[in-house]
């Protein structure tokens, strides 16, 4: 018999802000409502799907405690060029002690 462990909830978010909104703290502010929100809902984990051409986004998520945990190699492409699918993960809750 195959045993399973009960699967850790997690949120995958698209957050889009048009440039001139970049560094006004608003994608800062939208995360931190989302962690006060998922905290108490026992959402163990935010995880985001990036693509390897946006370095603004990645360095934000960095920025923002979340580590790259994969990557799919030329999984895009847009403008005839090929880019990769950055994951990055953020734990948060209680899971953050563990």
């Amino acid at each position: 018999m195959i045993q399973t462990k009960p699967r850790r909830p997690w949120i995958g978010l698209i957050v889009l802000l048009v440039i001139c909104f970049a560094a006004a703290g608003i994608g800062t502010a939208l995360l931190n409502r989302l962690i006060e929100e998922a905290i108490p809902r026992d959402i163990d984990s935010l995880v985001a799907s990036i693509s390897s051409k946006n370095e603004e986004s990645i360095a934000f998520h960095r920025k923002s405690g979340f580590r790259e945990c994969g990557r799919f190699e030329r999984a895009g492409r847009k403008s005839e060029h090929d880019f990769d699918i950055a994951w990055m993960q953020r734990r948060i809750g209680l899971a953050t002690t563990t």
